[in-house]
């Protein structure tokens, strides 16, 4: 009997069909066999004559598909702002796929669709004009060949359907992708240090560096999706635009939206893989933030990580040495997120001492340096500068457990007394005053043109902000306790004049830190985590102008650097608004405090009326770690505001002849969180600023203001001169002088016409 007659392979690629060899690409995936040994490119073509026809055919038989299957607004309120990762799939959609008929005739070679997709991606890539519309320039993802593509295999024909209908199976085209991979590694990676980054360029660019690319490396979509969506806050704002977006909010949402379902629909099964997609995916916090998304992404990273034994790194003694660095690298990045999102979104931390020896298991330069010789995005003497800051980085996290542990504790205290608490606080200031000067060390090191780069002076500052938010954090610490130590009447004066001038220093110096960067128009660069970090200032200095009814004062122009750092950050992040929304309402508070009480600013009010400053700097933590204003109830129970009749002199000192005492007008939140935002937020006269009645009316729709009236509404609170000035600055396309051309040629506040 003769032996069974081998079947012909439905599918072979470019390189096999030519060499007229078998392929088992449709078995094992790209690359087949023979590509891996060879090391040849393994590329899918339609091939023959008769394949060509059948093509043509499919393309004929096309339903065209609208540009995407989600509008921006249902982005934002049905899919973005919540952590539950179930969808509803979407019925009678067209689609770009095949008709149903057609797609039975595939359901047996799931590599017969990817080599479609592929084809009809080239063909859109060879477009000379891209249509309008968010992803209109994306290819598909399968062009690329670093983006592994096994996961179809496990996909059904409906899910695959719905993701090439959501856009989530594709990128931007090669050179816009280029652009946006190079600021992820030059903005978003020294202080998040997730991978190799040789590694990356050596399986990104795999023809030109394939001696150096491992075998069967490749990069999951997921991952690259959630790159791309951090990324994308830092790029040129016209790249932006290239790639079919609005602005930066619209590219967020969209690029969140693509990465977020591909992790819903199970594409990735790699424990590493779906912790640094989601630990991207923490960089995202929607306005109002109420279910806390960023939170659970970064739990979900952890669970993930924990799953890949990235904690256990230094006892995997079987894995090669590079896999156990990977892991390193894994865990110290949950490490920096946990901390920061712990300062900035006030909730305690997830991974405490007992979870991991941070001395032992330190992050080191040579953790960081790239094991191979690949150029990146800076050069070998620079990349070892950065390597630094994410060491310096690294350390202030392991100082940061002391001091977040001590402020924001997993169980509240029992029977702490003063003196003990003072004694933890003195302990933590240790630690960080250790940071300082090591870093200042580092920073002399350094050459006189390495600390006048950009990139350096960005890490440096943002690195700094986190320091002086730290120490205003255990400022504000020491006056609650000694607030709740004695809550009726405060004898220790000289705590509270020590605390305010903590308080003081820390603020100018965020402010100062800003108005660098301001200067030398780097604030685009800073991540979300700065719009917390600027947050207290803010609620400061409108205090101070507030209470002083908006005269000049040097408080005036440092308020000034700070709503223009704040301008940057809204055309960014939705997460702003939150800050500025609580702010404002803070404002209104304070002027009707002001009518009652003869203060002068925060400090008069933090000497004078210590529960009322808490309450200001409390109700602003608050509504930034539940993503919303919060009510009288939500505070602690000494700030309430039933707490205020118990006892009404709460002087540090006892008034003197004459001095008001405090008045029952005291801070109430109740009135001010049930206010809609167009109560809330009063918009100057709006006759006044109507577009058609201004001398360029593309002012008004470039400018934030007819966004949303958050920037009216804070200025609504100020002085009658310091609105017009301030209005004549933000103004930047009309005739007005902007305040970055003023901070830059060293002139004193004020306006030109």
């Amino acid at each position: 009997m003769s032996p069974a007659r081998t079947t012909r392979a439905r599918v072979a690629c470019a390189s096999c069909r030519n060499r007229k060899v078998r392929c088992d690409v449709a078995h094992r995936g790209r690359p087949c066999t023979n590509c891996f040994l060879d090391h040849k490119d393994c590329a899918i073509e339609v091939g023959g004559r008769h394949d060509r026809n059948r093509a043509r055919q499919r393309k004929r038989n096309f339903v065209p598909a609208p540009k995407l299957g989600v509008t921006p607004a249902d982005t934002a309120t049905t899919v973005v702002d919540t952590p539950d990762l179930d969808y509803t799939r979407p019925q009678g959609r067209g689609s770009n796929l095949p008709t149903e008929s057609q797609t039975d005739s595939l359901a047996s070679n799931h590599l017969a669709l990817l080599s479609l997709l592929q084809n009809r991606s080239d063909e859109s890539a060879e477009q000379d004009e891209p249509k309008c519309g968010p992803g209109t320039s994306d290819i598909n993802f399968s062009v690329y060949q670093f983006i592994d593509t096994r996961f179809l295999f496990r996909l059904q024909q409906s899910d695959i359907k719905y993701l090439e209908d959501q856009a989530c199976l594709r990128v931007p085209r090669r050179d816009l992708m280029d652009e946006m991979l190079d600021q992820y590694f030059r903005y978003i990676h020294p202080l998040l240090p997730l991978f190799d980054e040789a590694q990356f360029w050596a399986m990104y660019h795999p023809v030109k560096y394939k001696a150096l690319q491992p075998a069967g490396t490749s990069m999951s979509l997921f991952v690259l999706q959630a790159m791309l969506f951090a990324a994308c806050s830092v790029v040129p704002e016209k790249k932006i635009r290239r790639l079919g977006y609005r602005n930066y909010k619209h590219a967020r949402n969209y690029l969140y939206r693509r990465a977020k379902l591909l992790y819903s629909m199970d594409t990735e099964h790699a424990p590493v893989a779906l912790a640094q997609g989601a630990l991207l995916l923490s960089l995202w916090c929607p306005k109002e933030n109420e279910r806390q998304v960023n939170t659970w992404w970064l739990t979900s990273a952890i669970q993930h990580a924990r799953a890949a034994m990235a904690h256990r790194h230094q006892y995997l003694n079987h894995l090669p040495t590079a896999s156990q660095v990977a892991l390193k690298r894994l865990w110290w990045s949950c490490i920096i997120r946990d901390r920061v999102m712990a300062l900035c979104l006030r909730q305690p931390m997830h991974l405490t001492r007992e979870a991991y020896d941070f001395e032992a298991g330190r992050l080191t330069v040579y953790d960081i340096e790239d094991a191979e010789d690949v150029p990146g995005v800076y050069d070998k003497d620079m990349k070892r500068v950065i390597s630094m800051m994410t060491v310096s980085m690294c350390d202030l996290c392991t100082v940061l457990t002391d001091v977040l542990a001590l402020v924001y504790p997993h169980v509240a205290p029992t029977g702490c007394s003063p003196e003990h608490s003072a004694r933890e606080v003195n302990r933590v200031r240790g630690g960080l005053t250790a940071w300082c000067t090591s870093m200042k060390y580092r920073f002399s090191t350094l050459s006189q043109d390495q600390q006048s780069s950009d990139e350096v002076i960005l890490f440096s500052n943002l690195l700094h902000m986190y320091l002086h938010s730290t120490w205003l954090l255990l400022a504000n610490y020491e006056i609650q306790t000694e607030v709740e130590a004695q809550p009726f009447r405060l004898t220790s004066n000289e705590n509270i004049c020590r605390c305010r001038l903590e308080v003081q220093r820390s603020t100018v110096a965020i402010t100062d830190l800003l108005r660098e960067l301001v200067k030398l128009d780097l604030v685009r660069y800073l991540p979300i985590s700065a719009v917390t970090c600027s947050a207290k200032p803010l609620i400061l200095y409108l205090l101070d102008q507030t209470l002083t009814d908006g005269a000049a004062t040097e408080g005036q122009n440092k308020l000034t650097i700070v709503l223009e750092a704040m301008r940057d950050y809204q055309c960014r992040y939705d997460y702003t608004d939150l800050v500025l929304s609580t702010a404002h309402r803070l404002s209104l508070v304070a002027r009707s405090m002001s009518q009652e009480q003869a203060t002068t600013g925060w400090a008069d009010i933090l000497l004078r009326y210590p529960k009322d400053y808490l309450r200001f700097i409390v109700t602003m933590d608050i509504a930034i770690a539940k993503g919303s204003f919060p009510k009288d109830l939500d505070l602690p129970l000494i700030l309430q505001t039933e707490s205020v009749g118990a006892g009404e002199d709460e002087c540090v000192q006892a008034p003197m002849d004459g001095e008001e005492k405090e008045s029952s007008n005291s801070l109430s939140l109740s009135a001010l969180s049930e206010l809609s935002p167009p109560e809330a937020l009063p918009i100057l006269n709006s006759d006044a600023w109507e577009p058609d009645e201004m001398e360029d009316p593309l002012i008004f729709h470039h400018g934030i203001i007819h966004e949303d009236r958050l920037w009216a509404g804070l200025i609504a609170t100020l002085s009658y001169e310091f609105a017009v000035a301030f209005f004549a600055i933000i103004a930047v396309g009309g005739a007005m002088m902007p305040l970055k051309y003023q901070i830059k040629t060293g002139q004193k506040w004020g306006w030109e016409v």
